[in-house]
């Protein structure tokens, strides 16, 4: 007779296996997405985890940004998703538009500042806001910061703290460019791959789908039998 916990065993390795079958019978966008060699951890087990990292300076991340807010606004409950500016080191070229993005973040306006600091430089051609704090500093007056608040919070404890964790996650994920999204831990997108930004999103919304009914189709730790 078999014990509680091997009978659930085998339950999710069915579960598991009929959805990998089906998965394969039915892929829709093949070609379209990379499967990563080693998967990343994601935060919350209970939800598919969308991670996109980009440069303020990168056109190609601007166009992007366009479809990811569309796409934010329909979202499904159970995705977590993150923006995580690529950074390299505390002294790359990258960081300045890194620590505006963190300072946003941290003074509670980062929906008033992200797309506009990504029009600034791109349709305006603001191109100090790429690496000049004064020019930064000045952008953020316009949304009511002071000098002082922006240079206290730009220059915080948190923010530096922010930065580092950045440097951690862009090596871990061995960026070469951006932007690219990651789904899950698992999956690379970016447009090339997927053709186009247009596509992009319709791949993304296909592996978040795949991700949720794999999570759903594995019994959650809780849901272990008890050995008697």
């Amino acid at each position: 007779m078999k014990s509680p916990i091997t009978a659930w065993l085998i339950l999710v390795c069915l579960s598991v296996s009929s959805l990998l079958v089906t998965a394969h019978a039915e892929e829709p966008y093949a070609g379209k997405y990379e499967l990563l060699a080693s998967s990343q951890p994601t935060d919350n087990p209970n939800k598919v985890e969308v991670v996109e990292f980009f440069w303020y300076g990168c056109p190609h991340c601007y166009y992007l940004d366009e479809h990811v807010q569309s796409w934010l606004e329909t979202k499904p409950d159970y995705v977590d998703f993150k923006h995580i500016p690529a950074v390299y080191s505390k002294a790359g070229r990258w960081t300045p538009g890194a620590k505006a993005y963190y300072t946003a973040e941290a003074l509670g306006i980062l929906e008033k500042i992200h797309t506009p600091f990504f029009k600034a430089i791109h349709d305006e051609r603001r191109s100090a806001l790429r690496k000049n704090e004064q020019a930064i500093q000045g952008f953020f007056a316009k949304s009511g910061v002071s000098k002082a608040q922006f240079t206290n919070t730009y220059h915080s404890f948190g923010v530096d703290t922010a930065i580092g964790k950045a440097i951690n996650m862009t090596e871990k994920y061995g960026i070469r460019g951006v932007p690219v999204i990651f789904v899950n831990g698992k999956y690379r997108l970016n447009s090339q791959i997927a053709g186009g930004y247009v596509n992009l999103i319709k791949v993304l919304d296909y592996l978040i789908e795949k991700e949720y009914k794999l999570m759903l189709a594995i019994p959650q730790a809780s849901d272990v039998p008890s050995t008697p």
